[in-house]
This record gives structure tokens, sequence and C-alpha cells, in this order.
């Protein structure tokens, strides 16, 4: 095999796909700010300065748990599940500067309990999961949740399945080009 060809081929184990699902998925912390809320929800919610931090935070959570549903499509279960369990490392390193960094057994938590509320279609708990993690110390919480503000999780993780199918997919051109 040509060593150009050898430096890009597919990772054959989970934990180093993991590390290319969170570099593609966790560009930067600004370009999340577009999911934050708005200035005007923010004030007519008391939404603090640290709930938009975990806001933009969770979106790298959530885009993960869509490489996750995708890969548990693709890849075998063993492999998934390996998966799954490397991604916290990588997204704690990415969060290491983090106004609000998380550790990563709550980050795996929030990943399992993701994966298995979308892999069910349970759309409501998957909100409530979200605004409890986000806004969980919020005085209007029930606001928020009413507001149907937890609908972004589905749009986070939906953009994660996107992403990470574009990346798996040049992954494959580019293995298949050698």
């Amino acid at each position: 095999m040509d060593p150009s060809t050898q430096a890009t081929a597919p990772p054959q184990s989970p934990s180093a796909l993991a590390g290319i699902a969170a570099s593609s998925l966790w560009p930067s912390r600004a370009s999340d700010y577009r999911f934050a809320p708005s200035a005007d929800l923010r004030r007519d919610f008391s939404i603090s300065n640290i709930e938009v931090e975990r806001c933009v935070s969770e979106c790298a959570v959530l885009r993960a748990a869509g490489a996750c549903l995708f890969v548990k499509d693709v890849y075998p279960d063993t492999f998934a599940l390996a998966f799954l369990a490397a991604l916290p490392k990588h997204l704690e390193v990415a969060f290491a500067d983090c106004p609000v960094p998380e550790p990563r057994a709550a980050i795996f938590d929030a990943l399992q309990r993701y994966v298995s509320l979308a892999d069910a279609g349970d759309s409501k708990a998957l909100h409530q999961l979200y605004l409890e993690r986000v806004y969980g110390d919020s005085p209007n919480f029930v606001k928020l949740a009413v507001g149907g503000i937890g609908q972004v999780a589905d749009e986070l993780i939906k953009l994660g399945i996107e992403q990470f199918s574009i990346v798996a997919s040049e992954l494959r051109v580019i293995s298949n080009a050698g």
C-alpha cells in the first residue's frame, strides 16, 4: 500500500474514529453560538451567561450523539459501543477551555441517554434531557420547556448524523482511492 494512502485510510479502531468525530463535530465554540437563545429570549426567560455557555457546549454533545447513531447503523454493535465509550475522552479535551467544563463521566452519561432516546424516537424525553442539562437550575425551566426550546436537540442530533456521514463518506473515498 502507498504510504500516502496509509495515513488517510479509515481508522480501524473505534477510538481513532471517535477522535476524528470529535474534531470534525467540534471545530470551534464560536460557530455554535448560533444555536444559543437570542438576546430577546435571554431577556424574556432570564437566561444566564452560564446557561448560554452550557447550551453552546451541549451542541457538541448532541452532534456526537448523532455520530453515535450513524456509527450504530453502519458498524457492528461492539464497534458502535466502543465508539460511544471513546467519544467522551475526546470531547472532554475539546471542553477543556470552556467556561463550564464537564467531566468525562457526565459526557458519557449524556451521550448514552441521548442515543437511547433518539434511537427509541422519544423526542419528548430527548427535549427534557436537553433542558435539564442546560437549563436545569433556571427559575424559568417550565416556561422554557413549554416554549419549545428543547427542540434544538433534534436539530443538532440530525446535524451530527449528516456531518458525520459526510466525514465517513470522505474516509471511504480516500480509502478506496488507494
